[in-house]
Order: structure tokens, then C-alpha cells, then sequence
């Protein structure tokens, strides 16, 4: 019970953070708020019923935006019987250039914002996330705390969260 409860406290400010990006790819895809709106519903429920199945640091944008596709490629074959609906693969054309829009812009974002870190930070998330380096390693490597490294890799996650996010404003 323990694990779900820590999982929980870690994936809710996860699902919430990413409330206005899933809305916003789902918009994009369906064409339609109230659509949107009422998948991105059902996605939310999804996510939450898949909570145990989501590994706390590995990409949330991949899962929650590929349990959005689905959702939404589900709603549609619903839909089908409205004369007005596109075909399903204008539909699954139309998620994947979604998706790959939103991708590009947000890769774009990352390397502007990490181009802004100081040379020490962009050495951390170098080695943790480019080359894989344990916690422990790279707290060797760098002679510092394992928990100073866990700490610093934590601000600049969230520095650059905060940074792709306002860019991402600015393209929209």
C-alpha cells in the first residue's frame, strides 16, 4: 500500500503539470474542445487506473500523450457512425504529425533553455541523462554528495521544465 501511495503522491503533480499540453494535443487531433475536453477526461482516468504501471523518472509526456492517442483514436471509432468524421487513417495521420509537431517545437525549447545553464549543470545533466551515469557515479565523478547531485538534478529539472514551458507559450 505503501508503493501505491508514494507512486500516487509522485504521479499527481505529474498528470496535473501536464493537464494543458494533453488538452492542447488532444484539440489538435479531435478539432473539437468539448471532444477534447471529455477525452482528456477519460485519459486522466486512464492514467490514474495505469498509475502502477508508470516508472517515476522515465518520460510521463511519452505515456500520458501515448494513453491520449489511444483514448482519442478510441473516441473517434465511436464517432464513426457521424457522417461528418474523418477516416481513421487521415485521423491516425493527423495524431502522429500532432505529435511529432509538438515533439519538434518541444526539443527546440530544451536545447534553447539548456543552451541558458551554466556550464557545471549542463556537465550533470550530460553525464546523468546523456551517458547514463548512475546517481553514485556522477556524484563520484563530479566529487560531490550523491544526495547534492539528486538535489541539483532535481532544481535544473524543474529550471528547464519551467523554461520549455514558457517557450512553448510563446510559440502557441
Amino acid at each position: 500500500m505503501t508503493d501505491l501511495k508514494n507512486s500516487s503522491q509522485e504521479l499527481v503533480p505529474l498528470i496535473t503539470e501536464f493537464q494543458g499540453r494533453l488538452y492542447g494535443f488532444l484539440l489538435s487531433i479531435l478539432g473539437n474542445p468539448d471532444q477534447a475536453n471529455e477525452v482528456l477526461q477519460e485519459t486522466n482516468l486512464i492514467m490514474w487506473k495505469k498509475s502502477e504501471e508508470f516508472q517515476i523518472g522515465t518520460n510521463f509526456k511519452a505515456w500520458s500523450f501515448r494513453i491520449a492517442s489511444l483514448q482519442a483514436m478510441a473516441y473517434r471509432q465511436k464517432q464513426m457512425r457521424d457522417k461528418h468524421v474523418f477516416d481513421e487513417d487521415l485521423f491516425v495521420d493527423m495524431v502522429q504529425e500532432a505529435t511529432k509537431l509538438d515533439c519538434d517545437n518541444e526539443i527546440d525549447a530544451l536545447q534553447e533553455c539548456m543552451a541558458t545553464l551554466p556550464p557545471k549543470q549542463n556537465e550533470m545533466i550530460q553525464l546523468r541523462y546523456l551517458d547514463r551515469m548512475s546517481i553514485k557515479d556522477v556524484a563520484k565523478k563530479l566529487e560531490k554528495k550523491e544526495n547534492a547531485i539528486m538535489q541539483t538534478l532535481y532544481r535544473i529539472r524543474n529550471q528547464l521544465s519551467e523554461c520549455i514551458d514558457r517557450r512553448m507559450l510563446r510559440t502557441s
